[in-house]
């Protein structure tokens, strides 16, 4: 499931990565369904490439680029926001890296 902000950018092959706090019961070389929200119907489905865990402190500039973020700092912001963590967090995450399945 992506946000609203972030399903468009999947689709426009903008954002290759996600971020988690948890791991999930995501797969190398499986499909999911991109879901605009809980609830709704598929729209498209993405191959999980790459799984890794990392700090949020850690995440390259090209890795904001590839969450389809300009800058870490919106990045970082984001991430906080919608995960409703303090401003001051850095945890570790899980990192996905996907491809669009056409």
């Amino acid at each position: 499931m992506f946000f609203v902000h972030t399903w468009q950018k999947v689709l426009d092959g903008s954002k290759t990565q996600t971020r988690r706090l948890k791991r999930g019961p995501y797969q190398v070389g499986k499909t999911y369904a991109v879901q605009p929200s809980r609830g709704h119907k598929a729209i498209a489905r993405i191959r999980i490439k790459r799984v890794w865990e990392q700090g949020l402190d850690d995440v390259t500039q090209a890795q904001v680029r590839a969450e389809g973020f300009t800058t870490w700092l919106d990045f970082a912001s984001t991430f906080r926001r919608l995960n409703r963590l303090s401003p001051f967090a850095w945890p570790t995450v899980w990192a996905f890296e996907f491809e669009l399945v056409k």
